[in-house]
Parts: C-alpha cells; sequence; structure tokens
C-alpha cells in the first residue's frame, strides 16, 4: 500500500467516525423523542423493549467509534513521523491541515493562503517526496 493510498484511509476513517457519531445522536432523538414526527397518525403499539433497543445500538455505536478513533490516533502519529521527512514547510503544512486536522481541500487552501490548484499541486509533489523519502509502507 503506497503513503497515498494510507492517507486517504484517515480521511475516510475520520468520515466514518463522523458518520457513527452523527448516526449516534440520531437514536438518541428518536429515544428522547426530539427527532422529526412523520406522522400525526395513530401509531401501532410498539413492543416494549424498542428503547432498549435503541439505547443498545447506541452504546455499540459509541464503541465502534471510540476503537476506530484510536486506529485513527494511532494513523496519524505514523503520517506526522512522514510529514516530519518533508523539508519544505509548505508541504509539511498542507499535509497537516489535510490529514491530522482532516480539513476540506478549500478549507485547506483558506488556512494557507493558496489557491485550491496551488495547494493540490503542493500535495502532489509532497507525496512524490515522500514516496521516494519515507520508509516502506505495507
Amino acid at each position: 500500500m503506497t503513503i497515498k493510498e494510507r492517507l486517504d484511509r484517515i480521511i475516510r476513517l475520520h468520515k466514518e467516525i463522523d458518520r457513527k457519531l452523527a448516526q449516534k445522536r440520531a437514536l438518541l432523538d428518536i429515544a428522547t423523542g426530539t427527532g422529526a414526527t412523520l406522522s400525526d397518525l395513530p401509531r401501532k403499539k410498539e413492543p416494549s423493549d424498542r428503547v432498549g433497543r435503541l439505547v443498545q445500538r447506541m452504546i455499540d455505536l459509541e464503541a465502534e467509534a471510540d476503537a476506530d478513533i484510536d486506529r485513527l490516533a494511532g494513523m496519524k502519529e505514523e503520517a506526522k513521523l512522514w510529514f516530519d521527512l518533508l523539508s519544505d514547510a509548505r508541504h509539511r503544512e498542507v499535509m497537516e491541515l489535510r490529514y491530522l486536522e482532516c480539513l476540506e481541500w478549500s478549507q485547506v487552501a483558506r488556512a494557507t493562503g493558496y489557491d485550491v490548484r496551488h495547494t493540490f499541486r503542493l500535495h502532489s509533489e509532497a507525496v512524490a517526496v515522500l514516496e521516494n523519502s519515507a520508509p516502506d509502507v505495507t
């Protein structure tokens, strides 16, 4: 697996954690009755264990998110070591904003003061440097 593929996994895992936490919040809204009401029609009586199932799913999502957060922290530590190999501060800044802070490309460009195309160019240069200088990644 290339460094670029490993870095892309950081972004995907970060988004997955966000999805799990959003799903947990939605379940909490349902369990506490603060979610959106879909219909005013009388509802069929549901099993009394509905809230119990919702709470269990929230607990499961929390545990999954916690495990993912631990994995993400390890992946970011590894990426930080790679970024320390970059001698160009502009490369380091773009890579850290994108992969350690998980900013969107437009946010990285705004934070660095570059336009998005130049940000992409710096990113490509940094990846090329890392692919040639970082230890073998599998």
